[in-house]
């Protein structure tokens, strides 16, 4: 089996098709068993995930756009369907915690794009770091400069389409592997198509395939 790590974005009930969610993701329970088994077989699960306050001034903006999402505290802010669980952690040292089976990772962020962070905030705060470079030096350090970085989440044309641009943009493009079952979008007019992303991706080198193909490749084979 290949080691990899796997880049959850945005799996929280606020992006369900649940009918309580905020800004429901048509076929996002779907995916939540894929990504159970990804989870398993991992070395690292990478929790990146929207971080809101009612009081702060960026994700007012966003709440401009999209309506309240994903605020700290409700149900919407919580995981979907029994995805691995993680831990509150308090700075840089304790932004990683190792299970004994694989390493967790949180990366909350108050804007769409997972490289911007929590723009504006006060470190101290929640468990964030102020200082991308600085978070960017842990993530490194976690996950070494060559691991393969296996991704799924919502909403494709949103958030994944931010986190896979930057990881490129990173000179990373040759190491992600986008599972094409294991990404919902939204059919909205500002919002690009699956395909055309997925096209535009793999000109740049990354993988697009699906979670079966995935499986036999990276998990099945010795």
């Amino acid at each position: 089996m290949k080691e990899y790590t796997v880049v959850e974005i945005d799996m929280r009930n606020d992006f369900s098709d649940d009918p309580r969610a905020a800004l429901p993701v048509p076929g996002t329970l779907a995916m939540v068993g894929k990504m159970r088994i990804l989870e398993y077989y991992s070395r690292c699960v990478i929790d990146v995930f929207d971080n809101h306050h009612n009081d702060d001034p960026v994700s007012q903006e966003e709440f401009k756009k999209f309506l309240p999402h994903c605020i700290v505290g409700t149900w919407g802010h919580k995981r979907i369907g029994g995805l691995c669980d993680y831990y509150q952690m308090k700075n840089a040292e304790d932004h990683t915690h190792k299970t004994g089976t694989f390493i967790q990772v949180r990366w909350p962020k108050n804007t769409y794009d997972a490289w911007e962070g929590m723009k504006g905030e006060d470190p101290e705060r929640f468990v964030e770091l102020d200082d991308m470079k600085e978070w960017e030096k842990a993530f490194y350090k976690e996950i070494g400069r060559d691991e393969i970085l296996v991704v799924g989440g919502v909403v494709t044309g949103i958030c994944v389409k931010a986190f896979i641009e930057g990881a490129i943009k990173r000179g990373m493009s040759k190491r992600i592997i986008v599972i094409s079952d294991c990404v919902a979008n939204l059919d909205l007019p500002l919002i690009p198509s699956t395909e055309s992303l997925f096209k535009d991706w793999s000109h740049q080198g990354v993988v697009i395939t699906s979670f079966d193909a995935f499986v036999k490749q990276y998990i099945m084979k010795d």
